[in-house]
């Protein structure tokens, strides 16, 4: 397993630019260039000097009359990728989970803010921070791809890990699709600057 270190990129970054290095850099995040290798191998300690930050949240859903309880992770940033490592929901009685993957959203899928907190504490405002959002609503959902489509026995954690990046605009939902049930979900998911090309 690759070892990310500051010595690594200031040496690296050292020889680039014909300066003497390590030390010559105040943090090890400035010495992360546009166009080296994000190492997602290494032991998470390591991501934040790469800039890659890490999110975690859990969340509950009361049921509701005639609707299907939902959340929603949407990137509303103009340069940034975001990805979901794992998703796990439950619920009360049996139903049936889906997940949702959406392209060029401009506004968030239901009313209430989705919250979300940094799993890094060496990252200032580590508070919870809006991620999207929660709510009830239809259960197919207008517009979006649904990746999956299982059954979840009562009272059982039910995991995913999907994967899925999401760009500027992209969207992803992890929804039930039985009415008036409660619905628990937990996420994880990380988020970094896209590098040149990752966008066009």
């Amino acid at each position: 397993m690759a070892q990310i270190n500051q010595d690594r990129y200031e040496t690296l970054a050292a020889r680039v630019l014909g300066v003497k290095g390590p030390g010559v850099f105040g943090h090890a995040e400035d010495a992360v260039f546009a166009g080296l290798a994000l190492d997602t191998n290494a032991p998470v300690e390591f991501w934040y000097p790469q800039r890659i930050y890490r999110y975690g949240l859990g969340r509950f859903q009361a049921g509701a009359a005639g609707a299907a309880g939902g959340f929603e992770l949407r990137n509303n940033t103009t340069d940034q990728l975001w990805v979901i490592e794992h998703v796990q929901v439950a619920a009360g009685v049996a139903t049936g989970v889906q997940l949702w993957v959406g392209e060029d959203t401009t506004a968030d899928f239901y009313a209430t803010t989705l919250l979300a907190t940094q799993l890094d504490t060496r990252i200032p405002g580590t508070g919870s921070q809006d991620f999207g959002s929660q709510g009830t609503g239809v259960a197919s959902i207008p517009g979006f791809g649904r990746i999956s489509f299982e059954y979840c026995h009562a009272n059982t954690i039910c995991k995913y890990e999907p994967g899925v990046i999401l760009t500027p605009g992209g969207s992803f939902i992890a929804n039930n699709d039985s009415n008036n049930v409660a619905f628990t979900c937990s996420m994880r998911f990380h988020t970094r600057t896209a590098m040149p090309g990752e966008l066009s």
